[in-house]
């Protein structure tokens, strides 16, 4: 009789007595029933005894139970005003007690498993509710001992002359599945610290199979992998070799699952047998590396980027983005960064919408280099050569990345200070577009927010730090000139003498060098005070109101710093005068302050001047290699073979001259050729 599937008024139910005394490990209650009246014991969800037990903790139940009957039998009452001593000095009666009462040993659970299985075999094959088999439940809550139990039990249950140490009766417990498709290895798999476990089912596995997915369509590799549990992947590979199935939900691999729980053990795990998987995609066409790049697993990104740097150049189906891109739209600067120093050119490569690695960072701000970048286009290092012309392209719509950066931040540092404003049905366009990017997901993780929300209180932040050091500043200049403009230097005139008319007057006003103290203490007096009433502009609620402050009063503050140096640098030398070396090296000191400025100023643009240079070397170069192509005999010269390449287009019509021009570039590269070919023409040719 089939009791698998009784309904459950053809079922004997349990009574609560029973089910309290199984869970108990009282194994002297089912002295009581045969085996067909165990077998037909059925909770409400057709758990058997033997599920019942399995799914219960009773090593810990009875160890609580008999210490609170030594305490009662000894008198030992646990209160304050125990001693730590008599707690100890019966430490060997509690031991002694608890191994004479119902041999409370850890051999006891296995022992009532065995006891429960000679008084009925076929428990071991009976299911529940859900399909579950006990072998199901045991691995479940992690009973190592038990596992082995069933496992022995399962080679004798299945007589075969063919199979006489019972392999084949194991396998087969081992492959059943649940209503869920689950085996007892799907089951070990998803659950941590249950290597023991997983190694029992694997003993005595065929390696030459492999394991179906579930209903789920996750493998016991998958399962393991997305749990991060990096010994159960070893293990059933270890087995299973190639043959491990590695198949997961939406067309992922274990790969693809390793990536999801960012564990880098896993990963290398997985790459040292399957490296083959890191340019696998899913059925959105994403790779691993997409899923590592937008979760922001920084460890794994490394892993997979050192096995296969190809899979960086891979898009997905839907958005047609890179790893790269979806790093950069999460904001995790220090992946885009890896990448780019791995495969520098995966920068090139746009999305479905035409936006490059910058329209992205533009969004986030991150990583620093490269945001630095797009708001000052000549602060990016050599590192980074290779997007130096993503800056200005524009994507489907027409939107650079630095109308981007404008339109969420509001342009500042480098931007702030050039006349960039944006109409605001634009900025209204490209805000649409960042709600409809930030509505993605990856591997079920939507695009986060977080990070632009940090972003916009970043730049709060940062802000507000410029803005009270620009106020410190302005308003020591601002306290400073004011009180040298009512104490001047040499101090003034009395009421005595023949110039009593001109009491009160500076004594040094006729000198040159007082003059020009005044001046200059007068102009940063009045421009640090500008300064300081601007900043109370910034308060305005208006972004625009803000920057347009910050700026003027970051103009006005340098400004009133070189007055006041140059008033410094005038009045000490008034005083000083009588003692002209004195003077002339104070006035030394205070020059150096302009001289220090205009050395900093050339080493910030000196990068600058040297690839203009190299710009104006390299279009000779090409000029001169350009002559030599075309052989002509009526044109010796030549001339012909240059103007082809100088006229030649690019997808939207531009010439070298026509991006020369928009660059500010004439002088310092195409001029040179120009004039080259001019002058070896014998006329014009502009």
């Amino acid at each position: 009789m089939d009791h698998d599937h009784l309904p459950l008024e053809n079922m004997t139910l349990m009574d609560d007595a029973l089910y309290n005394a199984v869970g108990q490990g009282r194994i002297e209650e089912l002295h009581k029933y045969n085996g067909s009246q165990l077998v037909s014991l059925r909770t409400p969800n057709h758990n058997t005894v033997l599920h019942v037990y399995l799914a219960t903790d009773p090593t810990q139940f009875r160890f609580a139970f008999k210490f609170r009957s030594f305490i009662n039998t000894y008198g030992l009452w646990l209160n304050p005003r125990t001693s730590a001593t008599g707690i100890l000095n019966s430490m060997p009666k509690m031991a002694a007690y608890l191994q004479s009462r119902s041999g409370f040993t850890r051999f006891t659970a296995t022992t009532f498993v065995e006891q429960i299985l000679d008084k009925c075999p076929s428990l071991i094959v009976q299911v529940n509710a859900k399909g579950q088999t006990p072998l199901h439940i045991a691995v479940k809550y992690g009973r190592f001992a038990i596992v082995k139990v069933l496992i022995n039990r399962a080679k004798a249950v299945r007589e075969d002359p063919e199979d006489p140490q019972g392999i084949e009766g194991a396998r087969e417990m081992l492959r059943k599945t649940d209503h869920e498709s689950n085996t007892a290895l799907h089951v070990a798999a998803g659950n941590i610290g249950k290597c023991k476990v997983v190694q029992a089912l694997l003993k005595l596995e065929d390696p030459e199979f492999s394991y179906a997915a579930n209903k789920n369509l996750e493998t016991p590799l998958y399962i393991a992998a997305r749990g991060g549990y990096y010994h159960a992947v070893a293990m059933i590979l270890d087995k299973f070799k190639s043959k491990a199935a590695h198949n997961g939900p939406h067309g992922r691999t274990a790969l693809h699952a390793a990536a999801m729980a960012g564990d880098k053990r896993t990963t290398t795990t997985i790459l040292e047998k399957k490296g083959y998987l890191t340019r696998t995609t899913d059925e959105n066409g994403q790779t691993p590396l997409h899923y590592a790049a937008h979760l922001g697993s920084y460890g794994v990104v490394k892993l997979l980027l050192e096995k296969d740097p190809s899979a960086a150049y891979i898009a997905d189906k839907e958005t047609e983005m890179t790893p790269i891109l979806m790093a950069a739209r999460q904001g995790h600067g220090k992946i885009v960064s890896e990448i780019m120093s791995r495969c520098p050119s995966c920068c090139e490569m746009v999305d479905k919408r035409g936006w490059n690695l910058l329209h992205f960072v533009a969004i986030r701000r991150t990583p620093p280099a490269l945001n630095g970048y797009i708001v000052e286009a000549e602060a990016i290092g050599t590192n980074y050569a290779s997007i130096r012309n993503l800056r200005d392209e524009k994507d489907a719509l027409g939107f650079t990345p630095v109308e981007f950066s404008i339109a969420s931040f509001g342009g500042h540092y480098g931007i702030m200070f050039k006349r960039m404003v944006m109409p605001k049905t634009k900025k209204e366009q490209i805000v649409n577009l960042f709600e409809e990017v930030l509505n993605g997901e990856v591997a079920g993780v939507p695009v986060g927010r977080g990070n632009e929300d940090d972003n916009l209180s970043s730049y709060d932040l940062d802000f507000e730090n410029a803005r009270q050091a620009h106020l410190v500043v302005a308003g020591l200049i601002a306290t400073v000139t004011f009180a040298a403009a009512i104490t001047f230097p040499g101090g003034y005139k009395g009421d005595d003498g023949p110039e009593a008319q001109l009491q009160g007057t500076p004594i040094l006003i006729r000198k040159a060098a007082f003059r020009a103290f005044v001046i200059s203490n007068a102009m940063a007096t009045v421009l640090s005070f500008g300064a300081v009433s601007l900043h109370f502009e910034s308060a305005l609620p208006s972004v625009r109101s803000k920057l347009s402050s910050l700026k003027m009063a970051a103009v006005c503050t340098y400004y009133a710093l070189y007055a006041a140096i140059a008033g410094f640098i005038s009045g000490s030398y008034v005083v000083l005068q009588p003692s002209l070396p004195l003077a002339i090296v104070v006035c030394c000191i205070g020059f150096s302050f302009f001289c220090f400025k205009g050395f900093m100023n050339f080493l910030s643009h000196l990068p600058v001047m040297i690839r203009g240079m190299l710009d104006s070397v390299i279009v000779e170069i090409l000029i001169d290699h350009a002559k030599a192509l075309r052989g002509d005999v009526e044109d010796p010269q030549r001339i012909e073979g240059v103007r082809d390449m100088l006229r030649q287009t690019d997808y939207e019509s531009n010439t070298a001259l026509h991006i020369a021009a928009g660059k500010g570039k004439w002088d310092s590269t195409l001029h040179s050729g120009q004039r080259r070919i001019s002058s070896c023409s014998g006329h014009d040719i502009r």
